[in-house]
């Protein structure tokens, strides 16, 4: 089955439908057009949330815009063998009042959807639609901690941990120059305490930039030290004692 259509996407984040039937098969199957509907919807609850600032539009677009929908209201009201102009002389009044009273078809394009979205103060630039727009903005962030890792072996490149909150979440971001061969292990990155007693295993680091959704309940007070060990794959699940990386958000 082909990608659902951007439109359509947007339309049922704009709505907030649900998708059934072939389309639902389709979302739970695919990953793009899941994450594609899911950025949509972040974009829409953030215009809802008054999380976007209105600037002025650009000269003429709601213009185009109203044109381009009474152009196509007057296409769907033209009957058969008519034209505009005689449909609207059967009914009595003119066709721009005729093509106004009719109910705009429940698919839209991304234009149209761009004309319901300036109610709400999104800023199109012009020629630009809202999924290339989606597409630019990154999700709002604030970084709350930044560390360095300190090397604990030699021969290992620097690296660096921080903490932002993104989207009412916080993320754990590791970034390093390059990554230690783990002789046929993992890499693991851990959260522990204090004490070096309890720890939290965060995730496996198999990338030179990496990032971790945190549990909402975690509290980085009580485990402020961010560490990357070497884990072999022998089905322990407890640390190792091996780390490559340490520093302290403290």
């Amino acid at each position: 089955m082909p990608h659902i259509s951007h439109d359509d996407l947007a339309w049922r984040a704009v709505e907030g439908a649900r998708v059934t039937g072939t389309l639902d098969e389709h979302l739970r199957d695919c990953a793009a057009c899941a994450a594609e509907l899911q950025a949509f919807e972040r974009t829409v609850q953030r215009i809802r949330d008054d999380a976007v600032e209105p600037a002025p539009l650009p000269p003429g677009l709601w213009d185009r815009i109203a044109a381009e929908l009474d152009a196509d209201a007057e296409a769907d009201a033209r009957p058969a063998g008519a034209s505009s102009l005689e449909a609207a002389a059967s009914a009595g009044e003119p066709p721009r009042v005729r093509a106004r009273r009719r109910r705009l078809p429940r698919r839209v394009s991304l234009r149209t959807l761009v004309a319901a979205c300036v109610a709400t103060a999104i800023v199109v630039g012009g020629g630009v639609g809202i999924g290339t727009w989606i597409a630019q903005r990154p999700p709002a962030e604030t970084v709350v901690a930044s560390i360095a890792l300190d090397p604990l072996e030699s021969g290992i490149g620097p690296a660096s941990a921080s903490i932002v909150e993104r989207d009412g979440h916080r993320v754990l971001v590791i970034d390093a120059d390059a990554l230690p061969q783990a002789a046929g292990g993992t890499l693991d990155v851990w959260l522990i305490d204090a004490d070096v007693e309890g720890m939290v295993n965060v995730g496996t680091l198999d990338a030179d930039h990496a990032e971790y959704v945190l549990p909402d309940d975690l509290d980085l007070d009580a485990f402020p030290i961010v560490d990357v060990s070497i884990e072999p794959l022998d089905g322990d699940p407890t640390h190792s004692g091996e780390s490559v990386w340490r520093g302290s958000l403290a």
